[in-house]
């Protein structure tokens, strides 16, 4: 199989990777081998044991977050150490709906937290970071990370 794009539901797949066997899950993972672009819906950042090892390979990544039990304001999210362990060949990575703290000290705590964990895998020179938020981007909050190779 060349499956190179997939669009799937985080919560659902964790679901069924905990009841299949061992001889399915790999069989699962070598059909993920080949993926390039992954957008994962219903994100919760709470369930990633080993999930982002399935996506080694993932060029380009969008993890939508769970908009109706996790829209909680972060300065630090902890899951993306995992991702760019797993991920070492990732070069964009989009985070939607991701709700930003209100106050600007929290805010640029979690700004500077984001770029304090991408410097512990990649150059200053290596990545490019735009934020948007509910000003400029209505309905679509979002954080965009981009990375040279």
């Amino acid at each position: 199989m060349n499956l190179r794009e997939l669009d799937l539901d985080h919560f659902y797949l964790m679901q069924i990777l905990s009841i299949t066997s061992q001889h399915i899950r790999i069989r699962i993972h070598s059909i993920f081998e080949h993926l390039h672009r992954l957008t994962v819906r219903q994100f919760d950042e709470r369930l990633t044991d080993y999930f982002f090892s399935y996506f080694s390979q993932i060029k380009i990544l969008s993890l939508i977050f769970t908009t109706y039990k996790m829209q909680v304001y972060r300065t630090k999210l902890n899951f993306l150490d995992k991702i760019f362990a797993s991920i070492p060949n990732l070069l964009s990575l989009k985070l939607e709906h991701l709700k930003r703290p209100h106050e600007y000290y929290a805010y640029a705590e979690l700004q500077s937290n984001v770029h304090e964990q991408i410097l512990k895998f990649h150059s200053k020179n290596s990545f490019w970071l735009k934020w948007y938020d509910e000003h400029t981007q209505k309905h679509h909050r979002h954080v965009t990370l981009l990375f040279s190779k």
